[in-house]
């Protein structure tokens, strides 16, 4: 099944969920969920927003992929569509990332997308480059020679932000992109299997 489709049925029919109920000490970032509720119509908003906007569904040519990913994350929803090409040589290009946001009313949307760009070329860190190894209990990394963060070449060519609107209260947008990002990026490696990720690092 396709995996967006998929997660749109897994979520059913519109409702909020209780997980105060469910989960025993829940913190919803320190506020009551009836003033900010998961609410799965917000989730689902995202989702369709992002396939939409990333054109998801198309047919891709040889040593192309593309990943999908949705959460809420300190309030805010989000979905993220990336796209990811592999060359003969294992070399690893991010063409297009695509980002559907609800964080409510976007009292500053240039920021916003901002973060959420910039939150892209530290995904692609997080996804190709960065690694932390520990030896007889001490990092053997000691600095940004030996801890790698992606570089012009790796970090995404293109970044989109779509926003969708409501009157909502403002939620957070400084973190709800990291949570998914390796899965966003692991995807496309996991519907190519001639390309395998750990065949690419």
């Amino acid at each position: 099944m396709d995996p967006i489709d998929n997660m749109l049925d897994l979520l059913g029919s519109d409702r909020k969920i209780d997980f105060a109920a469910q989960v025993e000490g829940f913190n919803n970032y320190n506020v009551t969920l009836e003033e900010y509720p998961c609410d799965t119509h917000r989730l689902k908003q995202v989702i369709q927003l992002v396939k939409e906007k990333s054109g998801w569904g198309k047919s891709l040519p040889k040593g192309k992929g593309i990943g999908f990913a949705a959460h809420r994350s300190f309030l805010t929803y989000v979905a993220c569509v990336v796209e990811v090409e592999v060359d003969d040589n294992n070399n690893i290009k991010i063409p297009m990332v695509h980002f559907a946001i609800d964080c409510g009313v976007p009292v500053n949307p240039d920021r916003i997308r901002a973060q959420f760009e910039g939150g892209a070329a530290f995904g692609a860190s997080l996804a190709l480059k960065s690694e932390i190894n520990v030896k007889n209990g001490a990092v053997m990394e000691e600095n940004f020679n030996n801890y790698l963060v992606a570089r012009m070449e790796d970090a995404p060519i293109n970044t989109a932000v779509h926003f969708v609107e409501n009157e909502e209260k403002p939620t957070g947008v400084g973190n709800p992109l990291f949570p998914r990002l390796y899965l966003h990026f692991a995807m496309p490696f996991l519907w190519r299997p001639e390309k395998g990720l750990r065949d690419c690092q």
